[in-house]
């Protein structure tokens, strides 16, 4: 055993060697037949701890001793000396206690000599042995157990004392009545020691056993690979999105953002990071056009009157521009790891959002649609009652994003994914009400904006054929078919690749919002922009009519009727 120890290179201050009293003896490393001790192997086996049956004490042991030391070696083997087997005395005490039950049991008439009523008498015997007081409980057993703790030491090898060295005293089961002695270097309740326990190498401190596989984790702090060589130094943790620094080192370049600062996917193949940098830097460049396109209406809307801004109504487009600086801001929510807050703002932001610039885009088809059915009835659709047709139309998803708050928050949570059977922190919007809220409250939104594009559909096929000053209901259909193209493509796609791969499923949520938001932006101001820097170099344009060339199947609305849209 000590060999094979030696070549797992398990005979070091690691590991602590525990033997019963059949190997902790000199024997193991004494040669049998000439008795001499192997020093070599001696001291691999040094700082073992032993246990051994305590042997007999106190004064009749002793009397005892000295009576088997006069004994004939040859009538009573192993006399004539004054040591005896540890079996010996205990089998001394074990004939005494047999002898005193079978007189406790002659001491009730009638009783028989059964092994049964000798085991009940033994809770009535009590002597002093030789080793001690010997007494029963109430179960017929004896005392409690006793063994010496036995210690092969590097001190008494030099001392030439060869064998193991009684150190201190195991009692078992030792209750809070018992009295301990203050003054002894008391281990544990039920260890007395009475020298200090010397292990291998010859210290006298208690070993560090807890020995561990060393492991490498990914420190989030310090963005860098590290090893921890106890196997126990660092607490690795859970990504749970409140700070955690140690995470597994599975945990890196998984496509998944585990660390608050994102160093876990920093220079990977697939980068998070790097994504967020790029489109960050589009989003940017995107709300700066939309900002630039509220200016261009403010100036030729309600300043510099141009008829190519005033035909669209310049409340109708600052309401979109708003709606998709909203809906940008919106898409920031996506980046970082995810946290209860940003995925608030996702729902709430995008909702909003989207919701503004098809009800904005319905009610100006819906006005087209209007003079189309009655070209000789024009009525004006003032400025409030466009806001406030818009605004009826938030109210209801508002109402939705309230009771999905309330009943179902959306929160950041660890949730298992299917691609890699690990915990990555993702934004839970089922919350209490789980995903029976989720899905309820997420396709009540989903049906109450299809519902709008449905119309605005049915909408821009009634009007394909008005002839618009400046093509206006031309462009606000194809905005709204492309609106509902995105929507049917993108839903699809993110409920399947959700789990399993999230960095393609942030690409399309964020690329196909920001292309909705930047198309719907395009189509309404480039013609408007392109006419009025590049076409009509800033000069005020020429009165314009249409003309209607198509019999009674089509209408014309003028630049005269050009004021009455909005």
């Amino acid at each position: 055993v000590i060999r094979h120890a030696e070549r797992l290179d398990m005979l070091t201050d690691k590991y602590v060697w525990l033997c019963s009293d059949a190997c902790s003896t000199s024997q193991i490393f004494t040669d049998p037949e000439t008795g001499k001790v192997d020093e070599k192997l001696r001291n691999k086996f040094a700082g073992m701890l032993g246990t051994h049956y305590q042997t007999g004490h106190g004064r009749l042991y002793e009397e005892f001793l000295d009576e088997w030391e006069k004994e004939d070696i040859f009538q009573f083997a192993g006399s004539g000396k004054r040591e005896t087997s540890y079996f010996a005395p205990y089998g001394i005490e074990a004939l005494g206690a047999y002898l005193l039950a079978i007189v406790e049991v002659g001491k009730t008439p009638g009783k028989t000599y059964s092994a049964e009523n000798i085991i009940s008498a033994l809770v009535n015997v009590s002597f002093e042995g030789v080793t001690g007081l010997v007494s029963f409980d109430n179960d017929g057993r004896e005392r409690r157990a006793v063994f010496d703790i036995v210690n092969l030491r590097y001190d008494s090898l030099r001392a030439d004392y060869t064998d193991f060295v009684r150190i201190g005293v195991w009692t078992e089961g030792a209750d809070e009545n018992d009295v301990i002695d203050t003054n002894v270097d008391l281990i544990a309740p039920r260890f007395n020691f009475t020298f200090k326990p010397q292990f291998h190498g010859g210290s006298y401190d208690f070993p560090d056993l807890d020995v561990r596989n060393s492991f490498d984790y990914w420190s989030c702090n310090d963005g860098e690979e590290k090893t921890d060589e106890t196997g126990k130094s660092v607490r690795l943790e859970k990504p749970d999105g409140q700070g955690a620094n140690n995470i597994d080192n599975s945990y890196r370049c998984d496509e998944f953002i585990d660390c608050y600062n994102m160093s876990d996917e920093w220079g990977c193949t697939v980068s998070f990071p790097v994504l967020f940098i790029v489109y960050g830097i589009f989003l940017f460049l995107f709300i700066c056009f939309a900002v630039a396109c509220l200016l261009f209406t403010c100036v030729f809307g309600f300043c510099i009157k141009r008829k190519r801004v005033r035909a669209a109504s310049p409340t109708f487009l600052i309401i979109l521009c708003l709606a998709a600086i909203m809906g940008y801001g919106g898409l920031f929510a996506f980046f970082g790891q995810p946290h209860t807050v940003s995925c608030n703002f996702r729902v709430w932001f995008l909702a909003v959002a989207v919701i503004t610039v098809i009800s904005a885009l319905f009610v100006k088809s819906f006005r087209v649609w209007r003079l189309y059915r009655s070209p000789t009835e024009i009525k004006a659709l003032k400025d409030w009652q466009l806001i406030l047709f818009v605004i009826a139309s938030v109210i209801p998803i508002l109402i939705i994003l309230v009771l999905w708050t309330g009943l179902a928050t959306p929160t950041a949570d660890l949730i298992e994914a299917s691609s890699d059977n690990k915990e990555h922190i993702h934004c839970e919007y089922g919350s209490v009400a789980g995903m029976i809220g989720f899905y309820f409250f997420f396709f009540a939104i989903v049906a109450y904006v299809a519902l709008f594009l449905l119309f605005g559909i049915f909408l821009s096929i009634a009007t394909r054929n008005v002839v618009s000053t400046f093509n206006e209901s031309r462009l606000i259909a194809i905005s709204i078919y492309n609106i509902t193209f995105s929507a049917i493509v993108t839903i699809p796609i993110v409920f399947v690749l959700k789990d399993s791969d999230p960095f393609i499923t942030w690409i399309i949520i964020v690329t196909a919002f920001a292309y909705g938001f930047t198309a719907t932006l395009v189509l309404q101001f480039f013609p408007k922009i392109w006419g009025i820097v590049v076409r009509d170099k800033f000069a005020k344009e020429a009165s314009t009519h249409s003309e209607n060339s198509s019999g009674p199947k089509e209408s014309t609305i003028t630049s005269k009727d050009s004021k009455a849209i909005f």
